[in-house]
């Protein structure tokens, strides 16, 4: 793994998933690097039994390696050592996986897989933003009536029901010059009835 300790990565951790594991500016790269300083194809690391090798890939501005340049030839990499690129210094680690010797030769990746985890995690936030959401519209909606109103929030929204759904149960008003002195046929004395 190769962790980002400046330049525009700076915080970012990437594992070395396949071999070779290609670093530059261009968009075919494994490790893209957005740097006017980075080749297109700046740099590669390849893993050859149980270690990783650093090689330059004859780019512009050299890739340094504990502030050595990388000539000709591929440069072993050891835990905690640093790999400069570009504005950018990367300090490789040995956390990663080791690679098998097919997958060098298939260029696949390892069985773990970091960016799928990622997407993950950025799903379940999203359904968590969506939830609290909508608890508190509806939470909004209840609690807000029209101005002057018991229960109604000042400075917050009305929020009402779809179209549809009665927003409260039917009243039934008595019409005008219905008699309220009707007896009552169960033989219970009659009870008079209120008018609107």
């Amino acid at each position: 793994m190769i962790r980002a300790e400046s330049g525009p990565l700076a915080g970012q951790s990437f594992a070395l998933d396949r071999s070779p594991f290609s670093i530059g500016r261009g968009a075919g790269n494994d490790l893209v690097l957005p740097d006017t300083l980075v080749s297109r194809q700046h740099a590669g690391l390849e893993c050859q039994g149980d270690r990783w090798l650093l090689r330059d890939l004859k780019s512009s501005n050299g890739t340094f390696l504990n502030r050595q340049a990388v000539k000709d030839s591929p440069q072993p990499l050891r835990d905690g050592d640093l790999v400069c690129i570009g504005d950018s210094m990367f300090v490789f680690t040995t956390e990663s996986h080791q690679i098998s010797p097919a997958q060098q030769r298939a260029g696949q990746p390892v069985a773990s897989q970091p960016r799928r985890s990622i997407w993950i995690v950025a799903v379940a936030i999203a359904v968590v933003l969506v939830v609290v959401i909508v608890v508190a519209l509806l939470l909004f909606g209840g609690l807000a009536g029209k101005d002057g109103e018991a229960g109604a929030t000042p400075g917050l929204p009305s929020i009402g029901l779809p179209t549809g759904l009665p927003s409260a149960l039917p009243t039934i008003q008595m019409p005008t010059g219905f008699p309220t002195d009707l007896p009552l046929p169960t033989g219970l004395p009659a009870m008079p009835l209120s008018r609107p």
